[in-house]
């Protein structure tokens, strides 16, 4: 409807054949790409209003893996899209008929694919299984760490450990976000409500995201970080460990020296990640968050084997083989749903919320809108934490 109402308004300013060669040329993937996205919603809201002969929360599992493989499906034209309109949509003094032409290759691709390719395979009988994973039964069931894991089953298990500890995890993601704000009070070099901005406009949340992480105002917040993941990193895979062992019913026995020296290497490497972090910009940040996985591994294996750091390079290797694109995929698709999560942390809707609270204390008006920043700075650290914890356990359990 939008991008159909602006296509309207260039028509009344005569511009319409130049906006159509514009928008189209990457718009023909990422248009394709919503629509797709929205078949996912659609299968997920399926399984709640159409449970059959399941409860409701089942139907609605089954139709949320179903959603989740769709949505996986989306990211390559999505990434695709993004190449296209940041290398070649800016290109406008191209010819036209070139411009239509690969607007026409880039529509038949899609129609192709996502329709002819599946008609053609039905009339000739192929039958594809959905290969949905078991759901969880109503009693708590128990995660087999020892088996590969396709994504829908590393979804549900991951997602059965979270709620299973989700007291402890929650409580350790919230005592981090108290640490670091406790921190930035007593070390800012500026109130605590002029530290931190929140933009509302789109895609903002990543630069909402890294002034926790680069900010002139907070001296040593590259050593504050590096100890909140690193206590995050090491006991979250303590307690996966821990709890592979009570289920496997071998004991874990560390002296508080191996423990330590466990400590340490995490913080090693997660030093190596954050400095990586801090100096990439663009497509090399993309590039460092596909690899997140690898790097979440390697510490977990360190941890769980006792190795050295360059030992547990060679065992991450051969342990990573047929895993990474899988994690890669989960992440990605995670960190998308977090990132627009994170967006809606600063709309009207959560400022009004947040206003309200702070209504309720004997607040001078003045101070209104930076101790609404403190909240949101703390809800966005909370969440932030809590999804770091929730990637470690994917890979932990993978």
């Amino acid at each position: 409807v939008m991008v159909g109402a602006f296509q309207f308004f260039f028509f009344q300013q005569g511009v319409y054949a130049e906006s159509v060669l514009t928008i189209w040329m990457h718009g023909a993937f990422e248009i394709s790409a919503i629509i797709i996205a929205g078949a996912a919603g659609l299968t997920l809201g399926r399984g709640l209003v159409f449970p059959g002969t399941f409860t409701r929360l089942k139907a609605f599992r089954i139709s949320a893996q179903r959603g989740i493989k769709i949505m996986v499906g989306t990211i390559p034209l999505f990434l695709i899209a993004g190449f296209i309109e940041g290398f070649i949509t800016r290109h406008t003094e191209m010819p036209n008929v070139f411009r239509g032409f690969f607007i026409l290759l880039c529509l038949a691709y899609v129609v192709g694919y996502f329709v002819i390719l599946p008609v053609r395979l039905a009339r000739k009988g192929v039958s594809l299984t959905l290969n949905d994973a078991p759901l969880p039964p109503d009693q708590p069931s128990e995660i087999d760490f020892y088996v590969i894991k396709e994504r829908p089953t590393l979804l549900t298990d991951t997602l059965i450990f979270y709620r299973r500890h989700f007291g402890f995890l929650s409580r350790m993601a919230l005592g981090c976000a108290l640490y670091f704000m406790g921190y930035v009070f007593w070390a800012g070099n500026l109130p605590v409500g002029e530290l931190f901005f929140f933009d509302s406009f789109f895609l903002s949340a990543l630069r909402n995201l890294r002034q926790f992480f680069v900010n002139e105002n907070i001296p040593l917040l590259f050593i504050l970080n590096t100890q909140i993941f690193s206590v995050l990193i090491y006991i979250s895979y303590r307690l996966i460990i821990r709890s592979e062992a009570a289920a496997t019913g071998t004991p874990v026995a560390k002296t508080a020296l191996q423990n330590m020296l466990d400590f340490l290497k995490t913080a090693i490497v997660t030093i190596l990640l954050g400095q990586m972090l801090r100096f990439g910009s663009g497509l090399s940040v993309i590039f460092i968050f596909m690899i997140f996985p690898s790097f979440f591994l390697w510490i977990f294996v360190m941890q769980k084997e006792g190795i050295s750091l360059f030992a547990g390079i060679e065992r991450t290797f051969t342990l990573i083989s047929g895993s990474l694109l899988k994690m890669t995929g989960i992440f990605s698709l995670l960190g998308l749903l977090s990132a627009v999560g994170m967006m809606l942390m600063d709309t009207p809707i959560v400022w009004s919320l947040l206003q309200t609270i702070v209504m309720n204390f004997p607040v001078e008006e003045g101070n209104m809108v930076p101790l609404t920043r403190i909240l949101l700075a703390f809800v966005n650290l909370f969440i932030l934490y809590s999804e770091t914890i929730l990637f470690l356990v994917i890979t932990g359990i993978t």
